[in-house]
């Protein structure tokens, strides 16, 4: 059986909510950590483009999770991607706008430079080679995922109301049916026929009785005598 894109998209295996958490976390700290990464860069220089194709990965990824996530109905997702790149730059814009150098908190500090490398890492060669900053990757990354989240929601809707409108009472257009099908009505209409003629050579009865008769029912009845002939006369 042959099935439509969006019958695949609809009819394909729901992940857990947790599960679709943890690969977009494992994808976004892998470029996260290999940001510091230069050990190999003097025999191969490979951090470069791993650092552009896992950023390529994290929009992949959170695009994929976000369709599925609209499509399931989970707004959880749609929270966590805000919690994921919101938090950290609020935090950051916050960090930048007290005054570090007389109120200088060490927890404070590495809050931030853990929040700097969760929001900017992920996307750092990417922006560079786009001449934009980080912070703009990541909210588009955000945008991105919310309208994949709302066009999976309205898929799943579409494909709804349009399954009850073919199934439902109303519809009118033709309802196909099946070789099956088609030979057990045949098989019904026979069995209908034979039934009928079977009922056609019977007699009607009435509580094991025969049809009675019109001068039964009227109570008309002949008068005959055991002495008149068949003729009419009299002995």
């Amino acid at each position: 059986m042959k099935y439509s894109p969006m019958e695949l998209f609809i009819k394909a295996r729901k992940n857990t909510l947790p599960e679709q958490i943890w690969v977009c976390i494992a994808a976004a700290l892998t470029s996260t950590f290999y940001f510091y990464e230069y050990q190999y860069e003097a025999h191969a220089p490979i951090r470069a483009p791993f650092l552009l194709f896992m950023t390529a990965v994290i929009f992949v990824i959170w695009i994929i999770c976000s369709f599925f996530s609209g499509r399931d109905g989970r707004f959880g997702f749609a929270i966590f991607t805000f919690l994921y790149w919101g938090l950290p730059f609020v935090y950051t814009l916050y960090y930048a706008g007290r005054d570090n150098v007389r109120n200088y908190d060490k927890w404070l500090s590495l809050i931030n430079k853990i929040a700097g490398a969760m929001l900017c890492n992920p996307f750092s060669e990417a922006s560079g080679r786009l001449n934009i900053a980080p912070q703009a990757m990541a909210a588009l990354l955000v945008l991105i995922s919310l309208a994949c989240y709302i066009g999976g929601l309205l898929l799943k809707h579409r494909y709804t109301a349009r399954f009850e409108d073919n199934s439902g009472e109303g519809y009118e257009g033709e309802y196909e049916q099946d070789e099956d099908s088609e030979e057990l009505n045949d098989a019904a209409d026979e069995k209908d026929r034979q039934s009928a003629e079977d009922d056609g050579g019977k007699e009607l009865t009435f509580g094991g009785n025969t049809t009675p008769d019109l001068k039964d029912i009227l109570g008309i009845a002949e008068n005959k005598h055991e002495n008149d002939t068949p003729g009419g006369e009299n002995e």
